[in-house]
Formats: C-alpha cells, sequence, structure tokens
C-alpha cells in the first residue's frame, strides 16, 4: 500500500512537464472576524507595493523528498497584497486603499513582502499512508506613518502551518498553495496585533 501510493503520487508530480504556477485564492483564506466599531482605529490605512513587489513570485522546490525533482511558482507578492487588504480590511474607521507608491496623510502605510518559503509533500508522519502540505514562511513587514516615518519594521515567522492530510491529489501543488494562504494570513495577522500596540 505504501509503495503504491508513494508510487502514484510521484507520477502526478513527474508527468507535468511545464512548471505549474499557483496564485491567490479567495477561498483559501481563514476568515477574518470584522473590528467592533468601539475597537476600530481612527482614520484610514494604505496598503503599498511596487508592481515589481505586488508580481514578485518564489518558483522552488520541496524540501522533502516526495515531488523533490520537481517546482511550482507561488505569486507569493499576490497572495501577501490580497490577504493584507483582508486583514486590514475593517481596522480602520475610513477604510483602506491600495497604491503602488507612498502617499502622504493616511494614518498608516503598510507594506508586506514574503522573504522566505519552504514547503514539504510530508509523507513520513503518516508512514506514507497520507500526504500533509507543510510550508514555512517569513514575511517582512514595513509601517510608516503619515510622513513616511518608519513606524516599525519587522520579520514575522510562520512556524510549521500543516495542510490538511490527503491520500490522493491531481494538484498537490494547489495543496501546497492552500496552506501557503494560510501561513501567509497567520503572519500578517500578527502584524496586525503589532500595529494596534505601536499607535496606543
Amino acid at each position: 500500500m505504501k509503495k503504491t501510493m508513494f508510487a502514484v503520487f510521484a507520477a502526478i508530480l513527474i508527468t507535468s512537464c511545464a512548471t505549474p504556477s499557483t496564485t491567490f485564492n479567495t477561498n483559501y483564506v481563514p476568515y477574518t472576524y470584522p473590528t467592533i466599531a468601539e475597537n476600530k482605529i481612527d482614520g484610514k490605512i494604505l496598503v503599498v507595493m511596487s508592481p515589481e513587489e505586488e508580481l514578485y513570485t518564489i518558483e522552488s522546490s520541496p524540501s522533502s523528498f516526495a515531488g523533490a525533482a520537481t517546482k511550482a511558482n507561488f505569486q507569493v507578492g499576490k497572495i501577501s497584497k490580497e490577504i493584507a487588504l483582508s486583514v486590514y480590511s475593517s481596522l480602520f474607521k475610513e477604510g483602506m486603499e491600495f497604491s503602488s507608491n507612498f502617499i502622504e496623510g493616511y494614518s498608516v502605510s503598510i507594506t508586506p513582502s514574503v522573504t522566505y518559503l519552504d514547503y514539504k509533500y510530508d509523507q513520513a508522519s503518516s508512514l506514507g499512508l497520507t500526504v500533509t502540505p507543510r510550508v514555512k514562511v517569513n514575511l517582512d513587514m514595513l509601517v510608516l506613518d503619515s510622513a513616511g516615518e518608519k513606524i516599525f519594521k519587522k520579520t514575522y515567522y510562520s512556524g510549521d502551518t500543516k495542510g490538511d492530510p490527503y491520500v490522493f491529489n491531481t494538484s498537490p501543488h494547489e495543496e501546497i498553495n492552500k496552506t501557503l494562504h494560510k501561513a501567509i494570513y497567520n503572519v500578517i495577522n500578527q502584524s496586525k496585533a503589532d500595529l494596534i500596540n505601536s499607535l496606543k
């Protein structure tokens, strides 16, 4: 059973000649509970990412033995942008906006940037019976005040983020993508708590 499953899994990964590409999917983002009115912060927040930052991708192979000969392309810039918009959408009383460059006058401006990605197709933990997608990301968050002065810049670490185990899947890279959304959501949510504390 174990050998058969591994052979099928490997065949799915290897038979595709083209490097699969993944992008943002709103269905993969964990639900963000709206900020209650009395806890909202005055003003408006701006998410700032240059076109290069927004279109930034990482193409890499998994660090696991399973799938090690394959690669996938992850549009981490687009995913980070959309998740930041989702996480911060209700925090400020006047809402939020996106821009490709810094604009003065917003309460704060934030720029998220994924700097590290590692992923695995983990079979070892289940003795080969299932595959568990696992992802680690590091994300830098730059926070500026209304005049463009730095409030803080900090690196956030997702740690080992696990996706849902599966027995068979014809798009294993998409299972990694789901887990990547979860990992990026978690680190951006960490930055939200720090931003709130920095404005007190």
